[in-house]
């Protein structure tokens, strides 16, 4: 047997409901006689059971209470803690939700979600590196990144110092970059989509999840797939630009508006807009920005964040490469601001040494 045919053998010696050993290892067995005769008895079919714990090779992680470690939740789907049985690695894996298997527009999104992540590789991008099925469920596998979103990090720890959410602000303008090579527009970014992990030297690495709502820009074709996430409005509404909410076609420019709300949250713990979809819309156009909620950030970042949400797109910094641009001038001032702080700081220092070595001096003379 080759070592190819022996890991395929031993991806299906197991139930794929409950993920015990099976009697056969031929492959040709799904469930456990155990599963069988509890369904036989509870009179279900198995494709409406409970989901397998099983995909394929992805064996999903489970947590004190016996099930599934969740990851996240969304509307398209769940993403689970799973372990890769050939490659003998944890990954996360993204499961269709059961009740968007029967529509076709809904497995097309979540394809397409899968082939748009699958196509950037980029330090601040979660890798998507497999696509399967197994009996009606579609599932994809991509990079366990083990951390915390920013709306996460929030809620523990309130706001987020300046210099690293500039630095977070940074790395995702840098994911942005890397989507726009493949001239791809997220549509979602926001702090719930944005994962912190750290490195071995306490480094911050920021990484861009969830291509649910990506839209490919060379795409102009009124495909049924294409035509169901570009009709109407598509994002959240706390983080979408004024051209989301217009159901107008949204470019790079829209994703560094919803970075702008993101990096105000990551700023301050609170949103410029809220309330309904339609109090925050007219918010947004009214031009008018709590600026009070900024109170404390430097100037030169509250410049920048409010030219990333104007409500007009030509007057947003009209690329990702720009946005990057002026987002290291903002760290560039603070820091000289700094530096010029310490030197005062030092002189100061220096100065009152001088005069009480001074005071001292005459004090040993009398």
């Amino acid at each position: 047997m080759s070592k190819s045919q022996a890991h395929e053998s031993m991806a299906q010696s197991v139930c794929a409901q409950c993920g015990s050993s099976l009697s056969s290892s031929g492959g040709t067995e799904e469930f456990c006689l155990t599963c069988l005769l509890q369904t036989a008895l509870g009179g279900k079919d198995l494709d409406h059971a409970p989901r397998p714990h099983r995909f394929n090779q992805y064996e999903l992680v489970s947590g004190s209470d016996g099930e599934p470690v969740e990851l996240g939740r969304g509307a398209m789907g769940v993403t689970y803690k799973a372990f890769d049985t050939n490659l003998r690695c944890e990954v996360a894996l993204k499961v269709i939700h059961p009740r968007h298997l029967e529509d076709e527009s809904s497995r097309a999104r979540f394809l397409s979600e899968a082939r748009a992540a699958a196509q950037l590789r980029h330090r601040n991008i979660a890798s998507v590196f497999h696509l399967g099925s197994k009996r009606g469920d579609y599932f994809y596998a991509m990079e366990l990144v083990e951390g915390q979103t920013i709306d996460e990090r929030i809620h523990r720890k309130g706001p987020i110092d300046c210099p690293i959410a500039l630095d977070i602000a940074l790395q995702i303008t840098r994911a942005l970059i890397a989507t726009g090579t493949r001239q791809f527009v997220h549509r979602d970014v926001k702090p719930s989509n944005v994962m912190l992990c750290s490195e071995a030297d306490g480094a911050i690495v920021a990484k861009l999840i969830d291509f649910g709502l990506v839209r490919d820009g060379t795409d102009q074709a009124p495909s049924a797939s294409s035509s169901a996430v570009r009709t109407g409005f598509i994002g959240t509404p706390h983080f979408a630009s004024p051209e989301q909410f217009a159901g107008k076609t949204a470019d790079a420019r829209s994703d560094i508006y919803s970075l702008g709300i993101t990096l105000w949250f990551a700023l301050t713990g609170k949103l410029p807009f809220d309330g309904t979809r339609e109090e925050i819309q007219r918010q947004q156009l009214s031009g008018v920005l709590p600026l009070e909620q900024l109170k404390g950030i430097p100037r030169t970042v509250v410049d920048l964040i409010k030219r990333m949400l104007d409500a007009d797109p030509a007057k947003r910094p009209q690329s990702p490469e720009v946005l990057k641009e002026q987002l290291n001038n903002c760290i560039a001032t603070i820091d000289t601001a700094k530096q010029k702080h310490r030197r005062r700081f030092a002189y100061s220092a220096l100065a009152a040494a001088v005069i009480i070595t001074g005071i001292l001096a005459a004090s040993y003379k009398i």
